[in-house]
């Protein structure tokens, strides 16, 4: 097949896009035969290496590069509805793919998704699966990289819940399995959430944190749990702010923004950005006693899985397979959970509030997992699509039927 390299478009830029057929039967393909400029993609130059840029779903980061902007791309109206972008790249380094949601007021939701592009001499074939949200009218596709990438053969169609969980079942396979054990006495606090999924009555779960919460959103644990409970309508809306917990939350006006006008069946409070000291716990109790006197909702904690890759390793071999270093009780081992975490559980427990420790079976799995450092990362804090998979099956085997709890 004969490939052109959009050089003369791209002049200056590190992104180029190789010539493919349009797919059928796709909402949107380009065929990058032309200026990607006049077909309405914008460039965006990287502000400079090492420069601190904010990004409103991740907070604060050294600057990861250029970027290239999709114009706006039109959904269907199919709320919560599940689709696929499928495209090949070549990479000198890592980089990163960004979808952008707006909402029927062309408004940008900070519940972004953002996966990674990963180094590579040779052509890869990349499936992103991604859930729309709850008004998004239009998405945009983008492309941000520090040293030169290619991409072509893209594409993007609407795809079943089905279809969401057999993909994601195939990126699995290519994992270590997750050696998770929910507790016994789980969903001890979740009652009506539990009706909800077994009966097929609209589960609204709204996802309250950071950019922690939201990749643990991106998971799209919601397809796996489909297949656990046939007739369950759940619906999944990510509020978050970056680096941003419940100290900001608990606020009067900000909890009517961010939680109660959104009027959840299931309140999840999550990520890293709770606090560090124990004293910060009176805001989550705060959120916690708005949500039942305000919203009447059902109520659950999870501690912040994703921090940095604690494994020891040589700097000068990144790309090493890493013997295991499974997390014991001992401290130069791991972090371990912090007494922020440990308070956290204990006020869960005295307010009688579901809680989910992440944090422990994060850190075992990729201990054990013998993967080179950073290979569940696409960034020091942030899960890649690897990552992101184990978090969505830590949910789907806490939520799993007692009787066939794995």
């Amino acid at each position: 097949m004969l490939v052109f390299l959009l050089m003369m478009f791209l002049i200056g830029s590190l992104i180029f896009f190789v010539v493919k057929p349009a797919a059928k039967k796709v909402i949107y393909s380009f065929d990058f035969s032309s200026d990607p400029a006049k077909a309405g993609w914008v460039y965006k130059p990287s502000k400079g290496e090492g420069t601190m840029v904010y990004i409103e779903s991740e907070g604060w980061h050294k600057d990861k590069g250029e970027m290239w902007i999709s114009p706006k791309i039109p959904l269907p109206d199919r709320p919560f509805g599940f689709y696929r972008l499928r495209f090949q790249s070549k990479a000198e380094e890592k980089g990163y793919y960004a979808i952008f949601y707006y909402d029927s007021n062309d408004k940008f939701a900070v519940a972004d998704d953002y996966g990674t592009i990963e180094k590579s001499k040779e052509w890869v074939q990349n499936d992103v699966i991604f859930r729309g949200r709850e008004d998004t009218k239009t998405i945009t596709i983008n492309f941000r990289n520090k040293k030169p990438v290619s991409v072509k053969d893209l594409s993007l169609w609407p795809i079943s819940i089905k279809e969401a969980a057999f993909h994601q079942d195939r990126l699995y396979a290519t994992l270590p399995p997750l050696d998770f054990n929910a507790p016994t006495n789980r969903w001890k606090y979740l009652p009506k959430t539990m009706e909800a999924l077994q009966k097929g009555k609209v589960l609204r779960i709204v996802m309250l944190g950071d950019s922690i919460i939201n990749d643990t959103n991106n998971s799209n644990w919601d397809a796996l749990l489909s297949r656990l409970y046939p007739k369950a309508k759940i619906q999944i809306i990510c509020s978050v702010r970056s680096s941003t917990g419940c100290r900001y939350y608990y606020q009067d006006e900000k909890f009517k923004s961010y939680v109660k006008d959104l009027n959840p069946d299931l309140l999840i409070i999550g990520g890293i950005s709770n606090g560090t000291k124990v004293t910060d716990l009176k805001y989550m109790r705060t959120v916690i006693e708005k949500a039942r006197e305000q919203v009447g909702c059902e109520i659950m904690v999870m501690s912040g899985p994703v921090s940095t890759d604690f494994r020891k390793r040589d700097e000068n071999n990144p790309d090493q397979a890493l013997p295991k270093q499974v997390p014991s009780t001992s401290p130069d081992k791991w972090p371990g959970p912090s007494p922020f975490y440990q308070g956290m559980e204990e006020m869960c427990k005295e307010m009688k509030v579901e809680y989910l420790d992440m944090y422990t079976p994060w850190h075992q799995y990729i201990g054990a997992s013998e993967k080179p450092y950073m290979w569940f990362h696409r960034d020091v804090f942030h899960a890649n699509d690897r990552g992101k998979q184990i978090l969505g099956r830590m949910l789907e085997v806490y939520f799993s039927p007692k009787e066939s709890n794995k």
